[in-house]
C-alpha cells in the first residue's frame, strides 16, 4: 500500500504497519529572539563583575560602596574559587597554588617573627594579594556560564569607552578644591607641586580598550583608530599624568606595532630593539643629570631615600633578602616608616625592591615566574584570537614593563583577569574548530559539566 505523501509538519508513516495513535506535529524551528530581549539587566550585572575582577576601586574610596565591595570580592568569591580549583582544569594551577602559599601563610608568619606583627596584623597585611585567588574564581564562573567573547569584548570596551570619558567630564565639572583634600578623602581627585591638577581615573580597562584599538589598527588600518589612539594618548597626558604607565603604553604600542608585521615581524623587532639599544646610552646620561632631579621633583627624591631605607633594613639580616621581611598594616600604632626608620616609606613606591623586602627573593621569584606564565598564556590565545586576545598579550606585557615602578602586587587581580579569560577565549576557539577527520558540516555541541 502506498501512502499518500504527508502534509507539511506532520510524521511521514512508515512504509510498512501503521501510525499508532493521532499524527505528531514536526517540531517548529525555534525563533532567535531580539539581541537583548528579556536580558536587560545581565549586560550591567556582568560589567559590575568585569569591574570587580578587574579592582576598578581596589583604591578608590571616593565611592565607599564599590570600594567595600572591591575589598570583599575575593572572600565572596572564595566558594567558586575553591570549586574552580578541584573541577576546572588550568595552566597556572599549581604555580598559582604555590603563590598563594607563599604570599599568604609564609609571608604572615615571616612578619610575625621579622617586624614583631601581631596574628591579626600579619593576616590583615595579606588583604593586596587576595586578588591572586580570583584566578581560580574567574575562570570558574567562564567555565559555568560560558559567555559569548563577542559579549565579553563588548563589555571591556564599554568600560574602556567609560574610563576615558570620565576625564573630560570630571575635568569639566568638579570644582578645583576637590583636588586640594588629601588622599586620605580622595584617591580620584589628586594634586601635587610636580603635576598641578590630575585625575586617577582607574584605569585597567581604559589600557585593554587602547592596546584593542591599536592591535585592531594593525590588522585592519583606518585613519580613525589611530587617531582614537592619539585621543586617548592625549587625555592621559593632559589628565591622567602618570608617567610610567603612559610610556609603558607607549612602548607596548610599539612592540604590537612590530609582532603585527605578518612576515616582517622579526624585522621589525630586531630594529625595535637597534633603537631601543641606541637610544640606551643617551638615556643613561640624562638620567644622571640634574634636569630629571628638577622635572621628577620631589618623586624622585622621596623614592631615593625609600630605596636606601629598604636596602639598609634588608642589609641588617641578610637573611632578610632570601625570605623577605613582612610588610605592617594600619592595624596597630607602629608603620613601615616606624621600623626602618624613614619618614616616608611605601612598598608601592619602589617596585620590585618593595617585592623583595615583603617576600624576598623566594617570593619575588615566584610571582616573576607568575607573570611569565601568564605572558606565555596570552601569546597562545592572541595567536588565535585576534586583537582582543592580543590586547590580553599587550596587557600583561604592559604589567611587566610597569614593574619596576609599580610592583606585581599593588593589583595583582588585573593579571589573574588577564590570564583567565586568555585560557578561556583560547578553550572556546579551540572547541569551535571542527576536527579534520570529521565532515565539516557536522558539529557537536559542548558539555557543559566538563572538566576544563
Amino acid at each position: 500500500m502506498i501512502h499518500p505523501p504527508a502534509r507539511h509538519g506532520m510524521v511521514i508513516a512508515p512504509v510498512r504497519g501503521r501510525i499508532i495513535g493521532r499524527p505528531v506535529p514536526a517540531p517548529r524551528e525555534r525563533t532567535q529572539a531580539a539581541p537583548g530581549a528579556g536580558r536587560g539587566w545581565q549586560f550591567p550585572l556582568m560589567l559590575l563583575i568585569l569591574m570587580m575582577f578587574g579592582q576598578s576601586f581596589q583604591y578608590v574610596n571616593d565611592f565607599p560602596p564599590l570600594y567595600l565591595l572591591t575589598k570583599a570580592w575575593p572572600l565572596l568569591m572564595l566558594p567558586v574559587a575553591a570549586w574552580a580549583v578541584m573541577r576546572v582544569d588550568l595552566p597556572y594551577r599549581p604555580l598559582l597554588l604555590i603563590t598563594l602559599f607563599w604570599t599568604m601563610a609564609i609571608t604572615p608568619f615571616v612578619g610575625v617573627v621579622m617586624l614583631g606583627n601581631t596574628i591579626v596584623g600579619a593576616i590583615a597585611s595579606t588583604a593586596k594579594v587576595w586578588a591572586l585567588g580570583t584566578g581560580f574564581a574567574m575562570a570558574g564562573l567562564l567555565a559555568c556560564f560560558r559567555p559569548d567573547p563577542a559579549t565579553l569584548r563588548r563589555g571591556i570596551l564599554w568600560l574602556g569607552a567609560i574610563s576615558f570619558a570620565a576625564f573630560p567630564l570630571l575635568w569639566a565639572v568638579i570644582p578645583e578644591q576637590y583636588y586640594h583634600r588629601g588622599i586620605a578623602e580622595t584617591k580620584l581627585f589628586l594634586w601635587d607641586e610636580d603635576r598641578g591638577l590630575r585625575l586617577y581615573v582607574p584605569m585597567f580597562f581604559g589600557m585593554l580598550t587602547l592596546f584593542f584599538t591599536a592591535r585592531s589598527c594593525w590588522e585592519r588600518p583606518q585613519a580613525w583608530k589611530l587617531l582614537l589612539v592619539a585621543f586617548f594618548f592625549l587625555v592621559m597626558v593632559t589628565l591622567y599624568k602618570q608617567r610610567m604607565p603612559i610610556l609603558g603604553a607607549a612602548l607596548v604600542i610599539l612592540i604590537g606595532a612590530a609582532l603585527s608585521a605578518g612576515r616582517w615581524r622579526t624585522a621589525a623587532l630586531v630594529g625595535l630593539g637597534a633603537m631601543g639599544a641606541l637610544a640606551a646610552i643617551p638615556l643613561s646620561f640624562y638620567l644622571r643629570s640634574d634636569n630629571v632631579a628638577r622635572q621628577l621633583g620631589g618623586s624622585l627624591t622621596t623614592r631615593q631615600a625609600e630605596i636606601e631605607a629598604a636596602i639598609a633594613f634588608l642589609d641588617d639580616r641578610p637573611l632578610r633578602w632570601l625570605i623577605g621581611a613582612g610588610s605592617a598594616t594600619r592595624i596597630g600604632d607602629t608603620s613601615l616608616a616606624d621600623i626602618v626608620g624613614a619618614r616616608l616609606f611605601f612598598l608601592a613606591d619602589i617596585g620590585w625592591l618593595g617585592v623583595i623586602f615583603e617576600y624576598g627573593a623566594i617570593g619575588a621569584a615566584i610571582l616573576l615566574a607568575l607573570l611569565l606564565s601568564g605572558l606565555r598564556l596570552a601569546w597562545a590565545a592572541a595567536k588565535v584570537g585576534g586583537p582582543f586576545a592580543a590586547a590580553l598579550f599587550d596587557y600583561i606585557l604592559y604589567f611587566l614593563i610597569s614593574s619596576p615602578v609599580t610592583p606585581v602586587v599593588f593589583a595583582p587581580g588585573e593579571l589573574m583577569f588577564c590570564m583567565a579569560l586568555a585560557h578561556y577565549l583560547r578553550r572556546r576557539h579551540a572547541e569551535e574548530m571542527p576536527s579534520p577527520s570529521l565532515p565539516t558540516r557536522i558539529r557537536f555541541s559542548s558539555d557543559r559539566n566538563r572538566s576544563w
